[in-house]
């Protein structure tokens, strides 16, 4: 047998690199690619004990899969179906296009069977009611004049069905049709799914009870009274008067009404339209009286738009953000407020008024960036930091910048990855990408390319976008459970989609050794590092070994706490910011 094993551990390969293969040609083969490769690294890993000095002998030939495989997949028509005609007709839901004419020229099966042959008919004459009328009658018109760039118009309408009297909620986004750019409006129908966190929302809005909510649920589902009857083995008279109750403690009149509520909600917790036209986070919300935007220009022409959020005059902090995290939420922004915290950051690229960054930046020119920013602003010795490949940007603008910063402060960015070890100790998805942006960065753009499209093929795909920034870690997992942490994950992922380039970058040099920044800028600068003592990415224990390294690291772990710590303990982060920026 010892004889044959090195055979028989080539023929393995052979097959799951075959199977690589086979999935990357199929765009839609998305899971199958990823458990291909999940295979095989576990197959080649298992082969790796140590180092080994650094030389890993299985890098080129791992290389060669992924290259192929991304080779294999550059090759495919992606344009056509990326469209929203073809993912019409590929979702499960009902769903349905509608052109400026106002008559539908795309239905998939489900619409189909529901509806009937809608094709070439005005949509507007399926509406149930006039509510419903008078929102399409909105959507119908944005489609004919331009809209300003981040605007979303979304309504929430009952669509009468060729036969019988049951109608089904949809739900109609202003969209753009791919193939031309022309406005179109996209509907779908939402009554089918549920989410769980509707339940704690509407107890703790309209004081429902378990059971009341257990009734909303079957309704949304599509059961009728008479089916919730026989189900539950309670009457019918019963089931109406507590179907009273319920519209009585929320204030409402009729089950339509209700459907209309709960599906909004459904929909804005698990799903989302595909179009150009959905608002980036922070791009057009309504400012709190404690935030402020302005728009710089800085001297190589680029357009820089900043958000001021917190005490306006506080003690400056310039957070720098990339495609990953972070989003500020209301509670974050009340709370540095509250910590007497200026939070200062450019917006994300391309987002907002700001100009696109070239995705071929270094390091260096990435930092010098910042510095332009921060000079422009005026800041004086402000404490500088970022989350994430964030953190990795502030100490570069740190070692340039060196005594004219209090501090930095490091964000679950984690003890630099300075062995193979490191990375190997992460949870599957991560790792995965650790390796591949550490060892062979060129073929990082297969696995984004086909999480690009799951994502927005519907919300099974949504779904598996917003689980992968919490892969590995249940106590993250058990946190987008909160419809606020859900949102903020959700559009994160959405950004980084849209700028998946972008993406890659950052994680190259999340993922590179710093340990030679972080030495250069601790020989002038304070460095804080605040870190979920759950985070899996970056156990502890390797900033603890950082701090025997260098006995002037602030660390600062923070027990049941993961990668969502800033929005799960808001004022938490704005106290330590208040902390790293006074410390001299």
């Amino acid at each position: 047998m010892a004889e044959n094993e090195p055979e028989q551990k080539t023929d393995t390969h052979r097959q799951l690199i075959e199977k690589i293969y086979s999935a990357a040609m199929d765009p839609a083969g998305y899971t199958n690619i990823v458990q291909a490769w999940d295979a095989h690294f576990t197959a080649v890993a298992d082969r790796v004990t140590a180092d080994e000095d650094g030389n890993f002998d299985w890098t080129q030939e791992f290389l060669g899969h992924f290259e192929q495989a991304g080779q294999i997949f550059d090759r495919l028509d992606l344009t056509a179906s990326e469209t929203l005609t073809e993912q019409v007709r590929a979702m499960q839901n009902a769903a349905v296009l509608v052109g400026t004419d106002g008559r539908a020229f795309c239905t998939n099966s489900a619409a189909k069977s529901y509806l009937g042959s809608v094709e070439g008919k005005f949509l507007i004459d399926l509406a149930y009611d006039q509510p419903s009328r008078e929102a399409l009658n909105v959507l119908m018109q944005s489609t004919r004049s331009p809209l300003p760039k981040g605007t979303r118009i979304r309504r929430i309408v009952r669509l009468l069905p060729e036969h019988g009297e049951v109608t089904k909620i949809f739900v109609a986004d202003l969209a753009r049709d791919q193939t031309d750019g022309s406005p179109v409006v996209f509907i779908r129908s939402v009554e089918d799914r549920w989410h769980d966190s509707v339940r704690p929302m509407l107890q703790k809005s309209f004081g429902l009870t378990d059971a009341e909510v257990e009734l909303v649920k079957s309704l949304q589902l599509g059961a009728t009274i008479k089916e919730v009857s026989r189900s539950r083995k309670r009457s019918p008279a019963t089931l109406r008067t507590q179907l009273s109750a319920v519209l009585g403690k929320m204030g409402i009149h009729s089950q339509v009404e209700l459907a209309r509520i709960v599906s909004g909600l459904i929909d804005g917790l698990t799903n989302s339209a595909v179009t150009e036209n959905r608002a980036l986070p922070g791009a057009t919300r309504k400012l709190a009286p404690n935030q402020r935007t302005y728009s710089i220009e800085l001297s190589g022409g680029e357009t820089v738009q900043i958000a001021e959020s917190g005490d306006l005059s506080g003690l400056p902090f310039y957070l720098i953000q990339t495609t990953t995290w972070p989003t500020l939420t209301d509670q974050i922004v009340q709370s540095l407020a509250n910590s007497g915290i200026r939070l200062i950051s450019a917006f994300r690229s391309g987002s907002g008024e700001t100009s696109r960054l070239p995705t071929t930046m270094t390091l260096d020119e990435l930092s010098q960036y910042h510095l332009n920013i921060v000079s422009h602003i005026g800041l004086e010795r402000p404490l500088i930091g970022g989350q994430c490949s964030g953190g990795i940007y502030a100490l570069a603008l740190a070692k340039l910048m060196k005594a004219e910063v209090s501090g930095v402060l490091l964000v679950d960015t984690g003890a630099p990855l300075q062995t193979f070890s490191m990375i190997n100790q992460m949870p599957l998805a991560p790792r995965r990408l650790f390796l591949a942006a550490r060892y062979f960065p060129s073929v990082l753009r297969t696995p984004y390319k086909m999480a690009l499209k799951d994502f927005y093929s519907g919300p099974d795909g949504e779904e598996r976008g917003v689980q992968y920034f919490v892969d590995g870690s249940p106590h993250d997992q058990g946190s987008v459970s909160d419809p606020a942490i859900w949102r903020v994950v959700r559009d994160n992922f959405d950004y980084v989609m849209r700028n998946w380039e972008q993406a890659i970058q950052d994680v190259i040099f999340w993922s590179s050794d710093t340990s030679e920044l972080l030495s250069d800028v601790i020989e002038s600068t304070p460095v804080t590092y605040l870190q979920g003592a759950e985070n899996l990415l970056f156990p502890p224990r390797f900033l603890h070994d950082l701090k025997k390294q260098f006995p002037s690291i602030q660390i600062s772990v923070v027990e049941d706490e993961a990668q969502l710590l800033i929005y799960r303990r808001p004022d938490l982060f704005s106290s330590t910011i208040h902390q790293a920026a006074t410390q001299r």
